[in-house]
């Protein structure tokens, strides 16, 4: 599991830990946070303390430009593998700079049901797929010169490891 937070003050990146720490079980492999940190954010302390003992953290200064960009490719790293039987989840603490709107809590709810509550059938995509993920959007959609034909809006998926 690769997660990214940028621990604003307050209440709601805590929310996106408890909510993903509900499905710890479904996990048996690494736990790598990617934590940015800020003069507005909580401690690197407080957030080690969110979470079970024995995940892995990747510490940066935040970047608002790159976001949870600054922390990817450490994260996947960590996880790198050709073995076919691996799959690893993405995501990223959504909310945290809106934390009082319901919409965007309602979004990221639907993401980790998505992702987390259906493992079956996520599993089952990952045999054919090299990537399962929620709200899926087909064509470009990004300004400053992305190449991208497709992306998952909210940055929640699934990759399945090759083989």
């Amino acid at each position: 599991m690769l997660y990214h937070i940028w621990p604003g003050k307050g209440e709601c990146w805590r929310w996106n830990g408890q909510r993903i720490l509900k499905h710890i079980g479904m996990f048996n492999g690494v736990w790598h946070i990617g934590i940015a940190l800020d003069k507005s954010t909580e401690s690197e302390a407080t957030v080690r303390d969110a979470f079970p003992y024995g995940t892995q953290f990747t510490v940066v200064e935040n970047d608002p430009k790159r976001r949870e960009v600054a922390t990817f490719l450490p994260l996947l790293e960590s996880v790198e593998t050709d073995d076919p039987s691996h799959a690893t989840f993405y995501a990223h603490a959504k909310g945290v700079r809106r934390p009082g709107e319901p919409a965007v809590h309602r979004w990221a709810d639907l993401m980790y049901e998505t992702c987390l509550d259906y493992w079956p059938l996520v599993e089952r995509l990952l045999l054919d797929h090299a990537m399962a993920g929620s709200f899926k959007k087909v064509g470009m959609g990004f300004g400053g010169g992305s190449r991208s034909s497709w992306h998952y809006s909210g940055t929640f998926f699934w990759l399945a490891s090759g083989g």
